[in-house]
């Protein structure tokens, strides 16, 4: 096992159980740049079918919405 491996094994070792989950996040987030990976398609679609409801006067500024709406 290369040298910077261990080193990262010994540095996880050390920490908190609790904020290895930090880490492991991290790593796959790394992990799905590196490697390319596009998100899901379906979730994509459904995003961009919301948005054609959003209703952008009222988005804009929240705080000045009036009792009618917008």
């Amino acid at each position: 096992m290369p040298a910077i491996k261990e080193k990262a094994f010994e540095l996880i070792e050390k920490m908190p159980d609790d904020k290895v989950v930090y880490i492991v996040n991290i790593m796959e987030n790394l992990d799905s740049l590196f490697n390319g990976t596009e998100p899901d398609e379906e979730k994509m679609q459904a995003y961009e079918n919301l948005k054609k409801y959003r209703r952008p006067a009222c988005t804009s500024n929240l705080l000045k919405i009036s009792r009618k709406g917008c």
